[in-house]
């Protein structure tokens, strides 16, 4: 019973585990983050650089392509319209490569599953030392 639920703890940690990783080229089917070069003017007066992350539908970025290349990411927002029910939006953004100022893409982390793995251990662990099925019969 006890290594079921450790295996299960094991599965659900690592499988969503992921980093952004600095890139210079985006293969379509990778998730991809990218940085524009243009800032969104907050109420408070600070500046934050616009980030749009998505899909890659298309790219034409990478180290051998000109200034005209362009990256399109296929974006799914869900808004909420009452109880139980929401629309589901699709939209495709396309950036010209002048535009980028960052590009990562998503990578799996093996740090980040390890430390998920190791605290979700023991905290299975603790839980079943504390409430396991006693042997005694009364």
């Amino acid at each position: 019973m006890l290594t079921r639920s450790v295996l299960a703890v094991m599965l659900v940690a690592s499988a969503g585990c992921f980093a952004f990783a600095e890139s210079t080229a985006a293969p379509p089917g990778q998730v991809a983050r990218v940085t524009l070069g243009v800032t969104r003017a907050m109420g408070d007066g600070s500046r934050q650089p616009i980030r749009v992350e998505g899909l890659v539908v298309s790219s034409t970025v990478g180290p051998g392509s000109d200034a005209t290349g362009a990256i399109s990411l296929e974006q799914v927002s869900k808004q909420p319209i009452g109880n139980f029910r929401e629309v589901v939006t699709f939209d495709t953004v396309s950036i010209l490569q002048y535009d980028i100022r960052r590009l990562e893409i998503r990578r799996f982390s093996w740090i980040r599953s390890g430390i998920g793995v190791a605290v979700l251990g023991t905290f299975v662990r603790a839980a079943y030392v504390r409430f396991k099925p006693s042997t005694e019969v009364r």
